[in-house]
């Protein structure tokens, strides 16, 4: 420890040194990486004298040829290892900026120790079969790592769906004084888009992609839910660590690639861990009162994402109270911070977003389940049919006698019924929704092949099958493409970049991700009018509830409010919208919306209606000013 700690001391003396001349470098107008090189090079030589006669005491013994090659060695190894940290920065953006050469640092700071350590300046030929031991007890931890690193390379461009993007164009308009559920209506809990509020505001101040800096957050909460069950998984063999964290690191973070960074896949990660913890609760083994602490706040974070995944803890909770009866303690680091956290929540809401519960749970309650859907509708997708496998495998498997693994598969179990009734209860059938319940099937799967040890895998071939069937579903479903962006981005093309446009459809893909991407200024309060079917069904007497109407005459009065305050460039609309309920029949969202006399006179006066297509009925402006004074409380959204 007392090296560490000189280590750091000369590194920190080292760093400054270094960064000083890089700055003054940057500032004089140099490059990367003459500026890098310039840094570097001042240092080399505080760095060898100050670590050979301090750090690691061989005051008393002579210089050696030998010595100083193998530290010119390992200094070249290490700045390899910055430059690579470096250029990979600069491949995302990072350009002619600090942030690439710190955290170049890092990596040449670590890379620097460990080869001088056991390398350069070891007293002993012991040293080295030392670094050897530690490398080999923690394989499995360097292979997540190296996963992620892997991962990220692979994945640091991918596309993200529509409601991420939406997640992150909200946390810019919160930044710019936007309030959310008052002048944005989003029908979601506020967490998931305060999450986005950091990134977005370091990125903006650094220069990045918001939604770069999301891609490296997630596979690094992926990894590090995968570290943390191994961490859980210690009385194990490394082998069966490595393939259980590997597991976990492919089904939270890269199977799930169509819908990545949704929601149900962050639930999944703070899930893993915390379900492998309980496991050493019910086995009565010691866990280290940080690493629950840790653990509980990311299971903490995913459980409160939404409502449904309430449950969750509450399962294995009950689970654990069975198991250990009079033995149980309620009262632990990670129930203490799953409580403290939920509480402070909710406060949060009550204090900083008191809308969601006066304004949006109404109308939700009033009109979201239009967006319900039949019971065959949602077990029409591929994750159903891995579902149905690893149950048929479970049950085959249920006769094997135990190896050690059966509390750690139950447990999985638990996790796969809370995530299934939520997807149950939420009652949509969208495939991001399935993610938790297919991830915690596949981990129970897993654990249950590797009960008894690796060398029982070849005689599970049906699970092996079942977990490559897996996979293989989800590389071909690739990245998130938008199916429905052909039809509406030949009309958005004409929009110039920072001007608004309006798309008033029910299904938000027609917009999004394509107004964030072509830099479109959004003037509505809504995301998308994920109430016309609930609407259309009272306009079409199918259901008279009165709540829906007042929410109907609302939801009108706002939008002519939104295209009087920031008119439009072009404004698309839904054909006739037919759903499933209507029987037949079709509900004509351009009718019932000029039926509000401001917008009839609005389009009517400064709009001509253009071909559009047989999804959609485009608008285009006719006139450059507008004769129509705008509303009070007008708001200009960010692009």
């Amino acid at each position: 420890m007392t090296q560490i700690v000189r280590f750091a001391s000369v590194g920190v003396a080292n760093t400054l040194l270094s960064f000083a001349i890089i700055f003054l470098c940057l500032w004089s107008g140099w490059g990367d990486y003459a500026a890098n090189v310039a840094g570097y090079a001042a240092g080399l030589a505080l760095s060898y004298t100050a670590n050979r006669y301090w750090t690691f005491g061989l005051a008393g013994h002579g210089h050696s040829s030998r010595q100083i090659y193998r530290f010119l060695f390992a200094a070249l190894i290490a700045y390899a290892v910055n430059l690579a940290i470096v250029t990979i920065a600069r491949w995302n953006g990072f350009i002619d900026t600090p942030i690439s050469h710190i955290a170049g640092a890092c990596g040449y700071t670590v890379t620097s120790f460990l080869l001088q350590r056991f390398f350069v300046f070891r007293t002993t030929e012991k040293d080295l079969p030392g670094l050897g031991r530690t490398t080999r007890a923690y394989w499995p931890e360097h292979l997540i790592l190296l996963l992620a690193l892997s991962c990220w390379l692979a994945l640091r461009h991918i596309p993200l769906t529509h409601d991420v993007i939406w997640q992150f164009w909200i946390a810019r308009q919160m930044l710019h004084g936007y309030t959310l559920y008052r002048d944005i209506w989003e029908l979601n809990p506020p967490l998931w888009f305060w999450s986005a509020l950091p990134i977005e505001w370091v990125s903006s101040h650094l220069g990045l992609s918001s939604l770069r800096v999301l891609v490296a957050v997630v596979i690094g909460m992926g990894a590090s839910a995968a570290l943390l069950l191994g961490r859980m998984c210690r009385e194990r063999s490394n082998a069966e660590r490595a393939l259980l964290m590997a597991g976990a690191f492919w089904f939270a973070t890269i199977m799930p690639l169509y819908d990545f960074g949704q929601r149900e896949q962050l639930a999944l990660m703070g899930a893993l861990p915390y379900a492998a913890l309980i496991v050493n609760r019910r086995e009565r083994r010691e866990v280290p009162l940080a690493l629950a602490f840790l653990i509980g706040l990311m299971g903490a974070y995913g459980f409160a994402l939404k409502h449904y995944f309430a449950a969750i803890p509450v399962l294995l909770e009950l689970w654990l109270v069975f198991a250990l009866r009079r033995d149980w303690k309620p009262i632990r680091p990670e129930t203490l911070t799953v409580a403290a956290s939920a509480l402070l929540y909710a406060m949060a809401v009550f204090l900083f977003s008191p809308d969601f519960l006066s304004h949006i749970v109404p109308m939700v309650e009033a009109a979201y389940h239009g967006y319900e859907v039949p019971f065959a509708r949602m077990i029409d997708e591929p994750a159903q049919l891995i579902w149905f496998l690893c149950a048929v495998a479970l049950i085959l498997y249920s006769g094997l006698r135990s190896g050690g693994n059966t509390a750690l598969t139950r447990a999985f179990l638990i996790l796969a019924a809370g995530f299934g009734l939520a997807y149950v209860l939420q009652n949509k059938g969208w495939q991001y929704h399935a993610v938790p319940v297919t991830g915690s099937l596949l981990m129970a799967l897993l654990a249950r092949a590797l009960d008894g040890g690796t060398h029982q895998l070849p005689r599970r071939p049906l699970a092996i099958g079942i977990i490559a069937f897996a996979i293989a579903v989800g590389i071909l479903q690739r990245p998130y493409y938008n199916f429905l962006q052909r039809h509406s981005e030949p009309f958005m093309e004409e929009v110039p970049a920072g001007q608004p446009i309006a798309i008033l459809t029910s299904d938000p893909m027609w917009a999004w991700p394509m107004v964030e991407n072509r830099h479109l200024l959004w003037p509505l309060h809504v995301y998308s009018y994920w109430m016309f079917p609930a609407i259309g069904e009272y306009e079409l007497g199918i259901n008279r509830n009165p709540e829906v109407r007042a929410l109907g005459e609302r939801i009108r009065r706002q939008t002519a409010h939104d295209l009087a305050c920031n008119p439009p460039q072009m404004i698309l609309i839904d054909r006739p919208l037919r759903h499933f309920t209507y029987s037949g029949k079709a509900f004509d969202v351009r009718r019932w919306l000029m039926a509000d006399p401001e917008i009839s006179s609005l389009i009517d006066g400064y709009y001509a209606e253009g071909k559009g297509n047989r999804f959609l009925e485009v608008y285009r402006r006719t006139q450059r000013k507008i004769a129509i004074p705008p509303p009070d409380n007008c708001l200009s959204p960010a692009s």
